[in-house]
């Protein structure tokens, strides 16, 4: 996996003062949903769980177009990474929304994620080190999750 990140990322993630080993990343798609987003996510997090000593804890939505039926677990954890799925309130109603705009779609979306990503972040907040966010809506979510916690967080996008 060829390495794109910046030398300030590097520094942070690197900076032998911090002890804490872990990267707390928000995405609203991630396996086993299956896209481009989703298994660039996922080969991230085998790289940085297998590469370095990082552990990676995934906040994610379950599926939005794949296994309607049955769910992907709530908590699954592969290697050094763990994936946190939240159940979607309302189901249907991101599909209506997705119809008539995208961005009544991440309306939808962003309170509820916040909410969870907020509750999972007080959880592990002694642990995680750097906060990473996918996406627009994500990244403002890491913004205010990141002055919440006092942590530094980077956005990425595709």
């Amino acid at each position: 996996m060829q390495n794109h990140w910046s030398n300030k990322t590097k520094a942070l993630i690197t900076d032998p003062l911090m002890t804490s080993k872990e990267i707390f990343m928000l995405t609203p798609v991630f396996h086993p949903e299956i896209g481009g987003i989703e298994s660039h996510l996922m080969d991230l997090c085998k790289a940085l769980s297998l590469q370095t000593e990082f552990r990676v804890r995934v906040a994610t939505f379950q599926p939005i177009f794949i296994l309607k039926k049955n769910d992907a677990p709530a908590r699954e954890t592969i290697g050094q990474f763990e994936i946190h799925r939240f159940k979607w309130i309302f189901p249907g109603t991101f599909d209506r929304l997705a119809k008539i705009s995208p961005f009544l779609a991440e309306l939808y979306l962003a309170p509820y994620f916040f909410f969870r990503s907020f509750m999972l972040l007080f959880r592990y907040r002694r642990d995680v080190r750097v906060i990473h966010a996918q996406g627009l809506m994500a990244g403002v979510l890491a913004w205010i999750l990141g002055a919440l916690f006092h942590k530094p967080f980077l956005v990425s996008r595709n």
